[in-house]
Order: structure tokens, then sequence, then C-alpha cells
């Protein structure tokens, strides 16, 4: 009877150890998750985050200081930039870790393998939008500049050093739950956070919406439904800023679009996102100075999309916004200097129709010839699944997103994206706008920016305010890229980027400030064409007709006008 007793428990025993260690579809083990020692119980809210003073890691050249002020933001003083960007990254993924990876995640479109099937066909939008392939890119031009090269590599080991001193009572609650563990940081994840913002900043377009509306409306509806630029539009340039410069010479070529119907498959960014910043120049203000306001609204995230830092070292002293997974300030300010950001609506997204020879998808027509494809076979591991694989063509225009793989229509139809996200980035670009020191330093920074498109203001402690529209842009004939383009017309295609010196600007307007909401950047005078697939009419003349009466500004009255939600489309439209 002792015996079968035993058995017994010893039965119920394994059984029960088995079933709390054991993951069931998306629950995780229930042992190690409930365990006091190692589970749940450890990521509990503590009276104070704790973190060392003085960072005492392998790799670390010399001491790095920090301190958490009041609101757990991280200062670090380091002896030299490489300390400096290694304790960046081990700060940050202290306290962002489980963020940080799974951006990457989501953006290398590798979701399916901690989410299960349920999420393999937006892994499949991601890897189709060419988000890893304009990584590679940024990457490979990065690490060809040895200051880039350095400061990401820093970076890099910095995050490694935090994640390798992990073990699963110390994992963010995320990975408990979720049931997976980090994985080593790389350089190519550091890239990738660039991708995301241009998924989430640049891509917008409405070629596919254009072309059916075209096909089934007709020209002249078209034109009244969907006008180019509101008549009374207050731009982001001035009215009257004068443009000195010659620009290059583009003649319209005598072109059909293409007009399948289709209907767009790929998500949308959201289109109710919208930024706003201003600053005002001293003779507004009530003492002199110039005040700067920046509200970068983009898509709520818990955690936030921003990491709050400060980073001082003897090429170093600049504190704002930086993105978990990237190094240096996104937007921020210096002891001499301050810039910020808001996303410049522009069309940047072209599709091309593509004309393959065979099934085989071997070749495509480019005018009178056929050129060779590209394939890529991706691999989707898919997490209590079996793996799948998709084969995605290149052309020279990019990745043909829209095929007989991922069918948007009842017709065959193969659309090609071309998209400046899929060039290569310049660290450059922030890398001099963190050291910058007047608006002559600030412009060659921005000279090196490629994407998302942004108006990004100026104000520097010697007075001066600015704003630039910065990024690559094509130079287009009218109605380029509005609609569904012809790849195998070469004439449809863009042929070269607008010069740097070509794009919108303006320093000390008389007006006394600079704003941007997203609005359209001109007043229709620019002589290059400029479609946005969208435009803002209400936000920004509300800034512009508050801080053209505005007189002795101070800083509260520009946190008021931040906060102000008078809605003139409201008011407009009311009798």
């Amino acid at each position: 009877m002792k015996v079968i007793r035993f058995v017994f428990f010893l039965v119920i025993t394994l059984a029960l150890i088995t079933f709390l260690n054991t993951p069931y579809n998306s629950i995780p083990p229930l042992g190690k998750l409930l365990s006091p020692h190692q589970g749940f119980w450890q990521n509990a809210e503590k009276e104070a985050i704790s973190t060392p003073s003085a960072l005492q890691l392998e790799g670390l050249k010399d001491e790095v200081i920090v301190r958490f002020d009041a609101q757990l933001f991280p200062h670090i003083f380091a002896n030299n930039d490489e300390d400096l960007f290694y304790a960046q990254g081990y700060v940050t993924a202290f306290h962002r870790l489980w963020q940080m990876e799974f951006q990457q995640l989501n953006t290398a479109g590798r979701l399916a393998e901690v989410l299960r099937e349920g999420f393999l066909e937006r892994d499949r939008q991601q890897r189709r939008k060419g988000l890893t392939y304009g990584a590679q890119r940024t990457l490979e031009k990065a690490l060809a500049d040895p200051e880039a090269a350095k400061i990401i590599k820093a970076y890099t080991q910095g995050v490694n050093a935090y994640i390798d001193q992990l073990d699963y009572a110390d994992y963010p609650i995320e990975y408990k739950l979720l049931d997976y563990e980090p994985e080593p940081w790389t350089e190519l994840k550091c890239a990738l956070l660039l991708s995301m913002m241009s998924d989430d900043l640049s891509r917008g377009e409405a070629d596919l919406h254009n072309t059916n509306a075209l096909k089934l409306w007709g020209r002249d509806t078209f034109d009244i439904l969907f006008p180019e630029r509101h008549p009374d539009i207050d731009p982001v340039i001035p009215t009257g800023t004068a443009f000195d410069f010659e620009p290059i010479a583009v003649n319209k070529p005598d072109v059909q679009f293409p007009q399948p119907l289709t209907r767009p498959k790929i998500e949308a960014p959201d289109e109710k996102n919208g930024s706003n910043n201003f600053v005002v120049g001293g003779s507004k203000t009530a003492d002199g100075s110039v005040l700067f306001a920046n509200e970068p609204d983009l898509g709520l995230n818990l955690p936030s999309i921003w990491y709050v830092c400060h980073l001082n070292s003897p090429n170093y002293n600049v504190m704002g916004a930086t993105l978990p997974g990237s190094p240096l300030v996104i937007i921020g300010m210096n002891d001499s200097i301050a810039w910020g950001m808001t996303n410049a609506k522009r069309d940047l997204v072209d599709w091309y129709y593509v004309e393959f020879r065979d099934d085989s998808r071997e070749e495509y027509k480019y005018d009178e010839k056929w050129l060779k494809t590209q394939k890529v076979v991706e691999e989707f591991q898919v997490r209590g699944g079996t793996t799948v694989y998709d084969t995605i063509v290149f052309t020279h225009y990019g990745p043909v997103v829209y095929d007989r793989n991922y069918d948007v229509s009842t017709e065959q139809l193969n659309l090609a994206m071309r998209w400046t996200a899929h060039d290569a980035s310049d660290y450059q670009t922030f890398i001099q706008l963190n050291q910058a020191y007047n608006y002559d330093a600030y412009s060659e920074a921005l000279s090196k920016y490629v994407g998302p498109p942004q108006n990004i203001a100026f104000a520097s402690a010697a007075g001066d305010i600015a704003i630039r529209i910065s990024g690559k842009f094509p130079v287009k004939w009218e109605e380029q890229g509005k609609f569904i383009m012809d790849g195998r017309d070469s004439r449809q295609e863009w042929q070269e980027m607008m010069p740097w010196e070509h794009t919108y600007k303006v320093l000390n307007p008389p007006q006394g400030f600079v704003s941007s909401a997203n609005q359209h950047p001109g007043d229709g005078t620019y002589p290059y064409y400029d479609y946005d697939y969208n435009f803002e009419y209400y936000r920004n003349r509300r800034i512009n007709d508050r801080l053209s009466v505005m007189t002795n500004i101070t800083e509260e009255d520009m946190m008021a006008l931040q906060n102000d939600n008078f809605n003139y489309i409201a008011s407009e439209l009311l009798p």
C-alpha cells in the first residue's frame, strides 16, 4: 500500500513539475513565471530604481559617471566618445531592452518567431517593403565612415554588456510573459531603427487610390475631389520667400499612366499623427531671448517612443530625445543651438508597373531591353509552426511588393516600389547636429540628411532662428508619382535628386518666427513639383495666427500655445 501511495504521489509530482514547466500555446511555463525567486515577482515595482552611479564594465576604457535626475533621465559623463556611446547603449538597454528588441523584430518582419503564426502576414508585409534592405545599405555606409562606425559599435557593445549580465530573474517582464529570451544586439539593429522611422513617417502615398479614382471618375471629378494645394494654405516657408538658385529643367513627357484597378493591401501609416514646432525670435519675446517649442506627436507607445538622455564627453555636451536602439540625440539641444522636427509630408513612394518576360520572372521589360531581376528567398520561422518561405523579386526600382505571391486584385499585377528609404541614410547628420555651434554648422549637418523628410527648426544662443525642409527629394515633372507609373518606360523613372542647395529654407524671417505643423512647404512659387498626398490646413494656421499677434512672449505662453485646442475646422464650418 505504501508503495502504491509513493508511486501515486511521484506520478502526481512529476506531472505537476512537467505542467508547470511546459508552455501551452501562448501561455508561458507557469512554474517559471510564478516563481518568487525568478518569475514576475522580481519585476514588481520598487521604491526606487537602483543603478550604479559609476559604470565598471568590461570594455570601458575609463571611468563613466551616470546620474539620474528626478524624472529618471540619465546624465552620462565620459572621458572619451567610445565610452560615452557604450554607456548610452548600456543605460538605454537598462530601461528599454524589450522595447528596443521588439521594435526591431517588428521592423525586420520577425514577429512570428515570438508571437506565432497570427503575425506571419505582417512579417511578410514588412519584408516586402524592403525595410531590412534599406537598413543594410545604411549600415554599409555607416561602417565605411570611421566616426559613425566607432559610435555604432560602441553603442552595440554597451547594449550587449547589459544583456550578457542578465539571467532569467533579471529579464524584463515582457520576456517572461512571452516566454523567450533576448538575443545579442547587432549594428544592423541600430540601422533598423532608421528604417522603422521611415516606415512610420515617409511611406505615406496615394498612388494606388489615385489611380483607382482617376479610372472610375475621370479627370474632372478627380481634380475637384483631390486638389493638390489649398489656395489659402499658410506654408512652412513664409509666403514671398525668394529662391536664389537656378532650378534643374524638367520636361513632362507625353505618357499615359497604366490604370489597373487595385485593392491596396499594405497597411498605411496612421494619418491622424501630427506634430508641430515653432521658434520665436528675440524681437517677440519678453526678455529678448529665443524660445523654441517642439511637439513630435508620433503614435502612442508604452513605453514612449522617445528616451531622454544627456551625453557629455570632451566632444559632446548634448541633451534631448533619443530613439531606444540607436545612438546620439535625435531632437535636442547643446550649449549653442537647439533643433526640433516635424514630419515633412512629401510623396516619396512611387509604384511602377512591371512586365516580366515570362513566368520565371528572371527578366523585366525596360524600354526596348530586358533587364535581369534579383530574387531573394525570405525565411519565416513561425513559433509553434512550420517554416514559411516567400520569394521577393527585386528590380532596379526596388522590391516587387505586389505580385502573384502577394495578390491585391483579381488580375495579375506586378508593382515595384521606389522609395527613398531604400537608399542609405547618413549618421553624420546627427553626429554633426549633436556638436553644431551655429547656423552654418546646422546647415552642413542637414546637407547629409536623407530621410524621413523633416521640417527641422533651429534656434541658436546667438539669436538666430531658422527652418529647413530636409531630406532626399527626387526631381519630378508634374504629377510624376501621383499615379501608378509604367516601369517599362524609362521616361517615368526618377532621373536625379534635388541638390541640397535647392531645398526649402528660411533664416531670420521678418515675421519674427518660424513654424511647421505638417502643412505644405511652400506657397506655389517653388520651382519644383512637390506633391503631397494629403494636406494639413488647420493646425498650422492656428499656430501662425497666434504667433503673428503675440508679443512679449514668455515660456508659459509657448506652453499655452502647445496646449491650445481651438478647433479651426469647427469654427469655420459653424454658421
